[in-house]
């Protein structure tokens, strides 16, 4: 079985694809986003949080470019927001982390309506990468060295899941259904490819309620693929700069979507389980951003500035809206002109409706965090929360547009 979580691992075991000149196309006529940073947001926030009293301090620029995640927004139903952030002080270094960094965070569940706070606590954990999930429903996993924990209403943890090595990352699938993970392990046996170090990476996908592990692999380099509740989605190339969205299903078939256009390896993020959006590359240096329809067919496709970079992406729990934020630069990134950071000129974030495309808001946001967490969507999409300066701003939207019925689509093998 071929699990196309990489197009090049698919290639490497003698899978061929050839694109078929289905959906290659957009149906709908590609819409220009803005290429400037705004100055204010395009809708007044509905309510304002100040953090100061929090203990919140605004990183200092000698972050920027590390890719460190400082904190964490997220939507604990409509009306409470879950915030929370590296309490600021020395790094300090234990002996048994083998060198990783130990960081406090601070997390607090506050009433959208009057800031009030209405839980608190304080985690340790042990690197500098995402270390809270919405795993859907109000339900919220923290990842910290080799184990993932549930939080309850009071930010307690209660342990969820042992690996045999440090969890690296982890994600879930739209529905919160299943968690997949990046973990460092030993080597099974002696036979094992060597990599230098005894060690390797493993993906796994499991379900949250029932610990139960739906597809292992062990792989040469970290791999994050888009997971929805029937496969993972990934892409193979086809002729010239075709490439085609494939599902490829956990019980081994294997389904092409549709076809997009892209001068590098598009990355995908699975909306929802009726939406996978694209994000592709032209030849200008700009990019191409097109929400397919799981079923197939192109809903939408809008033109990104080349002077956005380092996306990131947060939908809300029903996908009905997702917000994509970036940095804001003075030139175009690629290999010969990498990024400064006097190159940074700020970050921004745009809010879309996801069955048409509509930018619903547009924000600048304060300070700059590279990695994210500075902004959630509740599980409706009707509300946005902001880290914006020393304030939380909570954005109320007209409600979203409904998502199209995916078509009815024929597995292949």
């Amino acid at each position: 079985m071929c699990l196309c979580l990489l197009a090049v691992a698919c290639m490497s075991l003698g899978f061929e694809v050839k694109a078929t000149g289905r959906g290659a196309a957009p149906a709908t006529k590609i819409q220009d986003l803005s290429d400037r940073l705004p100055a204010k947001p395009s809708v007044k926030p509905g309510w304002t949080i100040p953090i100061e009293d929090l203990g919140f301090a605004q990183p200092g620029a000698n972050y920027l470019g590390q890719r460190n995640v400082l904190a964490s927004l997220d939507f604990a139903g409509e009306d409470r927001v879950l915030f929370t952030f590296r309490i600021p002080g020395l790094m300090r270094r234990e002996a048994e982390s083998a060198g990783e960094d130990q960081r406090t965070i601070r997390a607090v569940v506050l009433d959208v309506k009057s800031g009030a706070v209405l839980a608190r606590s304080e985690w340790t954990v042990h690197d500098r990468e995402r270390y809270l999930l919405a795993g859907g429903d109000a339900r919220f996993l923290l990842r910290d060295m080799d184990s993932i924990y549930e939080l309850d209403a009071n930010l307690n943890r209660r342990p969820l899941l042992h690996f045999p090595g440090p969890v690296e990352w982890m994600g879930v699938s739209p529905g919160g259904e299943l968690i997949v993970t990046d973990s460092i392990e030993a080597k099974q046996k002696a036979g094992d490819e060597d990599t230098g170090s005894g060690q390797d990476t493993v993906l796994r996908i499991l379900h949250g309620d029932t610990g139960k592990v739906e597809l292992v692999a062990r792989v040469r380099t970290a791999v994050r693929p888009a997971v929805g509740a029937s496969g993972t989605y990934g892409t193979l190339r086809g002729n010239g700069e075709q490439w085609v969205v494939v599902e490829s299903q956990f019980g081994g078939a294997m389904r092409p979507v549709d076809e997009v256009t892209s001068a590098c390896m598009p990355r995908l993020d699975l909306v929802s389980e009726k939406v996978v959006l694209a994000t592709s590359c032209t030849g200008s240096g700009g990019y191409t951003l097109t929400a397919l329809n799981t079923g197939g067919g192109t809903l939408w496709s809008a033109a990104e500035t080349e002077h956005a970079t380092w996306p990131q992406f947060v939908t809300s729990r029903g996908g009905l809206r997702f917000a994509r934020e970036a940095l804001y630069v003075s030139q175009p990134v690629n290999s010969f002109d990498p990024l400064t950071n006097s190159d940074i000129k700020g970050q921004w974030v745009r809010v879309f409706d996801t069955a048409t495309g509509a930018v619903a808001l547009e924000t600048p946001v304060a300070p700059i965090l590279d990695a994210g967490g500075n902004v959630a969507l509740s599980p409706s999409g009707r509300r946005v929360a902001v880290l914006n300066g020393s304030a939380i701003q909570i954005f109320e939207l007209p409600d979203a547009p409904p998502l199209p019925e995916s078509t009815a689509a024929r597995s292949t093998h």
